[in-house]
């Protein structure tokens, strides 16, 4: 009983403090959303269009972060809920990691991190192409603040034969950041975890991001864990392959 209500506690915590990084979370994009948006009015006054133009790719990348933080929130609330419809139909992996990073790439160059995609045309997943791009995009967003200040980000695919098992998609997703220590591979999947409590460190977040990438990869029949390696963190996303009877959809994933 003691340990069961020492859990509860920690979970009620932990919700409390979620609760109020999340308003924090909210603010802070929205802030910014603002601010860029008086600037780039006083740029255009200016007749200055290269400052107002890049205030506007500031709007649209913090228009991008408060999207993604609401997503993985409503996402979140919805955990374990059985109904919500989840889409199951055949869409290129190329296409999906590419419109998934088109809202990076200036945020990435901005901070250092140079990007290598090599995710073949003729790879076809089954499953929901949206949280496909959430999962990838979760991803992406822990790179894009971890891993800032120069490196590498690599998103490579394939599809190896794995034995007796079904064969799955691969997605590769490495970083040249500070890495993940050994004993919190697992734990970073839990929700409200982050490696890092300090207020000074730099990095904000809700801790629901790789939590949500893993449930949603299981619910599609995939997979998401880290890879042991020595330089940066590596994470591998498992999706099932295209089903030779069912026909291609080419949906538009919303950003």
């Amino acid at each position: 009983v003691f340990l069961i209500l020492r859990r509860a506690l920690r979970l009620g915590e932990q919700r409390v403090s979620f609760v109020n990084r999340v308003s924090h979370e909210l603010r802070t994009p929205l802030t910014n959303i603002l601010l860029n948006n008086d600037l780039a009015a006083d740029a255009v006054e200016l007749g200055d269009e290269v400052a107002a133009a890049g205030r506007l790719d500031l709007i649209r990348e913090e228009a991008g972060r408060l999207s993604r933080l609401i997503a993985n929130v409503l996402t979140f609330s919805r955990s374990g809920d059985e109904s919500v419809p989840m889409a199951r139909e055949v869409f290129s992996l190329e296409a999906c990691v590419e419109r998934t990073l088109a809202p990076f790439r200036a945020s990435l160059v901005r901070r250092g991190i140079e990007l290598r995609v090599e995710v073949g045309e003729d790879l076809r997943a089954f499953g929901d192409a949206d949280l496909t791009a959430q999962i990838l995009a979760n991803l992406i967003s822990n790179v894009e603040k971890y891993a800032a200040g120069g490196g590498l980000l690599e998103i490579s695919g394939s599809c190896p034969e794995g034995g007796g098992d079904a064969p799955a998609n691969l997605l590769r997703i490495a970083d040249r950041g500070p890495g993940i220590p050994e004993s919190s591979r697992e734990r970073v999947f839990q929700p409200f975890v982050r490696l890092s409590e300090r207020v000074d460190e730099g990095v904000s977040g809700t801790g629901l991001g790789l939590a949500i990438a893993r449930e949603m990869a299981v619910k599609m029949g995939g997979s998401l864990w880290l890879e042991e390696s020595e330089i940066g963190a590596v994470f591998l996303f498992s999706l099932p392959v295209a089903p030779e009877n069912v026909v291609e959809m080419d949906r538009v994933i919303a950003s």
